[in-house]
This record gives C-alpha cells, structure tokens and sequence, in this order.
C-alpha cells in the first residue's frame, strides 16, 4: 500500500520538478541582465540560487495543492473522469507557472524587483492594469506561447507518466494527503520574507533569491504595518515632547494633546495678497531626466530654460516610489509611515491638509487628474479632505484626441486646467489647482506631430511632457490670472527606485520649480530638502501664515545644519541628515550609513549612531502616532 502511495507522491514531484526548473531558468535570466549589478562572489551565488530553491520548492507545493488533492486521493476505479479532471489540472497548472514566469520577467524589466505592492495594485485596479498591458507589450503572441507550451507539456505527461496508479484504501490516502499538508506546513511556517537578507547586501541578489509569487502574497496580506510593533520606538510622550522641538526649527510648534498644532508666522509684501497656485505634479519625472543640475542628457530642454526665470530648489528627495506617497507629501506633509499610503488607507478623511490652511483664505482647493481617480482611491481622498475633484470623466470626450489607459494626453488636462482657472477668475476666487499628470507611464505614448520622437520610449514622453508644459505656460501668459500665479513644477516620485542597495538616494531626486514671473525673484536653493518641505516653503515665498499640522519645512527659514529627508519603501524607512543615512526596518532594525557620493548612492556602514537613530525614530514614530490616533484631523487643530 505504502509502496503504491510513494508511487503518487513520485508523480508529485515530476510535476514539481517541471515548477521549479521553470523558476530556476527565471532566476538564471534575471541574473544574466543584471549581471553588473549582482554580486557574484561564489558564497553569495550559491545562497542566492540555494535559497530561491527552497522558495520555489514551497511556493510550487502551494500551487500544486488542487493537483495533490486529486492524485493522492483519486481512486484508480473512478475511470476517465479522474483522468480528464487530472488532465486539466495539470494544464491550468503549467499554464499559471508559465504565466507568472513572463509577468515576473515583464515587471522586473520595469521595476527590477519581484512582485510587491505595485503588482498587488495591477490585480486591484484591473482596467488600468490590463489596459496597460494591452497597450504595451504583444499580449495575444505572449497567451499563444504560454498555451502551446502548457499544451506541450501536459501532452508530455498524458505519454510518459504513469496515470492509473494502483488503488489505495482511504485510510492510507488519509494520511498521504496528511503527510503532504504537514511538509507544507512546517515548510511554511519556516519562510519568511526577510530571510533573503542573509543572502548578501546587495538588494539584486535579495530579490533573485526569493519567488515572486511569495512576495506577492506578502505585500497583498502586509500593506499596513504596526509602527509600534515592527520598527525601533520609544515611549511616545517622549517622542511628541521631541517632536515638537525639532518642529519648532522654523516656527511656533505645540502639543495640547489633540495633535501637534504648528503656528507659522510669514510676513512679506505678499501676505495680503492671494494668488493662485497650480501645483503641477509630473509622473515620474527623475531629476537626472532634466539638465537641471548639470546633467550631461537633458530630455527637458523648456524646464531647462525655465529655471533661470523660477526659483529652483536643485536638492529635493522624494519620500517614495509610488504616485500615493507623493501626493501624501504634498498634501499632508507627513514623512511616509509603514504600509500603505494614507491616501489609501481608512479613516484618510477630514484630515488638516494644504487645502484646509488654502480653505480658511478663501480659496478653493482642486485635484485635477487626466485618469480616472478611482484608481489609488485618489479621489475618495482628496473629496473627503475639502477638495473639488475634476478627472477624465469631467473632459468632454469629443476633447480627448489621444489617451492611454492610465489617461489623457498632458495637452488635453492643461487645456482643460486652463479653462478651470478662467472659470475661478470670473467667480473672483482664488484656486490652488494640484494637477498630476500621466503621459510620462508605460506604454510612453503621444500625440503624433506634437515632438519629433519615437513612440513608446520613456524619454520621449519625458519630451513630450516637456513640450505639454512649454505649451500650457504659453497659453497661461496671455490670460488675465498669469501675473497673480504662482506655478510650482515638481514629481511625485523618481522613475525608478531600483539599486544595488536598499534606498539608493539618487533614484529618489526630484526637480522643483516654483515659477511667478510678475511675484517672485528668481534664484536658487541647493539645501537638501523633503518633498513635504515644498508647499510649507511655498507657503512662506508668499507669506501665508498658517496653523497646521505639517511636518514640513520652510527651507528658507530653517537654520542650518537642520535639513533633513525621508526616503522609503512601505517597509523601509530611510532618514538622511548631516550626510548620514539611517534605515528602520521591520523586526526592530536599524542600521547607519555614511553617504559618501548622492550621485552614485555609495554607502558605508557605520557603527551605531545613536543621536541620528534617536531623531530618525522621532520623525518616523510621531507620523505614525498621530495618524494612528486620529490626531491629524482637522477638529484636532488649532
């Protein structure tokens, strides 16, 4: 009987065997292309592809489960039935094995790492994502491959393998099918997503080393994270009373126990005065796609020339690497706690934001996006936080002469931006516009005949949100509003966070502008700077005083010595001062790095520095207090 059951369980691993090679190929090719990046010493090699092996061994059974059920409990006198059902199985089996193989292959091409948080949206936001990838890459070519090859293989087993085992009584499949769930098990409570850390330090081989099918039901059952519970912390009136002194750098800062109430004083011949301010957040537009600091290869040439009329703040980092994180930094001004963004989280409504201190002077904060906002729950967030939301489904759709699935061309939302900003000007109210854009994503498509340059290439898009720019200021300056407007050009985050080490900060350098040609002198600011220091120090060009809950700061006002910025993952939280780098992870770590070049992000690990932990836990632990307890709301500020 025994003997009959080891012959099912041979069959098993066949099946797995064929899983596991499929991943190793994955994980060899993946190595090939970045193998200038990779560490090859021969240890670090052998851990990499020994412990993807395991992954692959676990990740394999899980997928195999229904295949496992069926030929551990088939019995052989069931006829045909058992064997079609099998048949099937194991087609729809290879099928999903060769499937998550080319997806893998695509999305590291994009991003240079396995699945994460990013795959999990692509399986949330369907119509985008599928869209995108209708558009993108040849999808019906990619299906026939993956069928005929799952059609190959399993016609190879339906001849090779022996089918019709022997017949077993229930009590021995019983406890075949037990001692299958328990390997699983014991396998399982054994992998943890953290354990490719003892591969090597280098980021490549840690994401070679795991599967990406694990990684992806990691990140969809780990996007919130307990800051308490997971990160270095101290006792949390401890970290307020901190808090409060480091945000009293550049102005009043109090804690009464509903929030931390900043009073912000600004006085210049602008205070009176009410301008529009149209914040124009670019879609991955990385700072060394511009020749805004000397680049060799500048993609943007009318930003380029605009600089030299704006005021240019040439040192600012983006918080993250996901659009929701920029917009949490514009609106809230909060360094990026673990998990998922605010933005996407529940209880995100009624929150003190940049449209609440814009509000209380009267003036009428928007959102204005060229896609549909339901995506990243965009404009649930920015509706219930005082915001008038316009998106794709506002455009009239005799307007829309080109999109992609993620939205409109860039012309067509600025057209439409310029026609909202006539209709607040005939009201005699003032607006702040916060415009994100979308042509600069994958499939990097544009209008024909507006550039000379060839379609679906990132730089050319980059072109062409440039020359969308170009055109959008043109057609600004003959309108009665331009002179009393302030035009901020910025990111939400780089276009790409990929490294050889965790939280590279050249992949994390964003431009900003902040144009006015008739309000504010040109001249710039190469402080290091966070993205949520940008609207508190536009707030202080203009002299707008505020009381706010912000984490951000004037930069202008701020003594030096005191700047400071936040770089992350939803997991890792970086925090950059005094050319140090201090990164919190999970399970209480936390390391420091001095940063010997921000160009190349080259790091050396430093003994324990104390103070810069102690203020790096500060700023991450207050966040994520203050969110945590509702005490960001607006009702909590005054």
């Amino acid at each position: 009987m025994f003997a009959n059951l080891r012959l099912r369980f041979a069959l098993l691993i066949k099946i797995l065997s064929v899983y596991c090679f499929v991943q190793f190929i994955l994980r060899a090719y993946l190595w090939k292309i970045e193998a200038s990046a990779v560490s090859n010493l021969c240890l670090e090699t052998m851990k990499t592809f020994s412990l993807g092996f395991v992954y692959d061994i676990v990740v394999g059974m899980f997928f195999m489960f229904p295949l496992a059920l069926l030929i551990i409990l088939k019995s052989q006198g069931s006829g045909k039935f058992n064997c079609k059902a099998l048949y099937l199985l194991l087609l729809l089996f290879f099928g999903s094995t060769f499937f998550a193989m080319v997806s893998e292959y695509y999305f590291w091409q994009e991003f240079h790492t396995r699945f994460n948080f990013i795959a999990v949206d692509y399986l949330v936001y369907t119509h985008e994502i599928i869209g995108n990838i209708m558009e993108a890459y040849p999808i019906g070519l990619l299906l026939s491959c993956i069928s005929v090859a799952s059609l190959a293989i399993t016609y190879i087993f339906n001849k090779k393998v022996k089918i019709d085992l022997a017949t077993l009584t229930w009590p021995v499949r019983f406890c075949g099918l037990s001692i299958y769930v328990l390997i699983l098990a014991l396998a399982t409570s054994f992998m943890k997503s953290n354990m490719t850390g003892v591969v090597s330090s280098n980021v490549y081989n840690q994401e070679l080393a795991s599967n990406g099918v694990f990684q992806l039901f990691h990140a969809f059952f780990n996007n919130e994270l307990d800051y308490e519970r997971f990160y270095v912390h101290g006792d949390n009136q401890e970290i307020l009373a901190k808090l409060k002194k480091q945000l009293s750098l550049d102005g009043n800062s109090n804690f009464n126990g509903r929030g931390i109430s900043r009073e912000i004083k600004n006085t210049n011949s602008l205070s009176n005065e009410k301008p529009n301010i149209v914040v124009i957040v670019v879609e991955s537009l990385s700072d060394s796609f511009t020749g805004l600091n000397g680049n060799k290869e500048s993609f943007t040439p009318y930003l380029d020339q605009l600089a030299k009329k704006s005021f240019h703040y040439s040192n600012v980092y983006a918080t993250g690497t996901r659009t929701v994180r920029g917009l949490e930094a514009y609106s809230l001004n909060l360094p990026p706690t673990p998990g998922q963004s605010i933005v996407r989280r529940p209880d995100s409504d009624k929150l003190f934001t940049v449209g609440t201190v814009l509000r209380k002077r009267g003036y009428q904060p928007e959102f204005v996006y060229g896609g549909y906002g339901y995506f990243d729950n965009m404009n649930g967030f920015f509706a219930d936080n005082g915001y008038k939301v316009i998106d794709r489904t506002d455009i009239p759709k005799e307007e829309i002469y080109f999109d992609t699935i993620w939205g409109v061309a860039d012309e067509i939302l600025f057209d439409n931006v310029i026609k909202e900003l006539d209709k607040q000007y005939l009201a005699h109210k003032p607006t702040m516009q916060f415009i994100l854009t979308t042509t600069n994503h994958s499939p990097y498509t544009f209008p024909k005949g507006s550039i000379d340059a060839p379609q679906k290439k990132r730089e050319s898009v980059v072109r062409y949100t440039d020359y969308a720019i170009n055109k959008f200021l043109k057609q600004a300056q003959g309108k009665p509003w331009f002179d009393n407007t302030v035009f901020v050009i910025t990111a939400d985050h780089n276009a790409s966070a990929a490294g050889k080490i965790s939280l590279p900060i050249n992949k994390y350098k964003i431009p900003c502008l902040v144009y006015a040609p008739k309000l504010l002198a040109p001249g710039r600011n190469d402080r290091l700077m966070s993205q949520i220091d940008i609207m508190p120090t536009v707030f202080g060009m203009l002299g707008i005083s505020y009381t706010y809950s912000s984490m951000g700061y004037d930069i202008n006002k701020l003594p030096e010595g005191a700047e400071r910025a936040f770089i992350g993952t939803y997991q890792q939280l970086g925090y950059v001062h005094n050319n140090k780098l201090v990164v919190l992870e999970p399970q209480n770590k936390i390391k420091t790095y001095q940063i010997l070049d921000y160009d190349k992000s080259e790091y050396k690990l430093l003994p324990d520095d104390h103070q810069e932990e102690a203020n790096a836990v500060t700023w991450y632990q207050g966040a994520s207090y203050l969110f945590k307890n509702k005490l960001l709301k607006e009702e909590n500020i005054r």
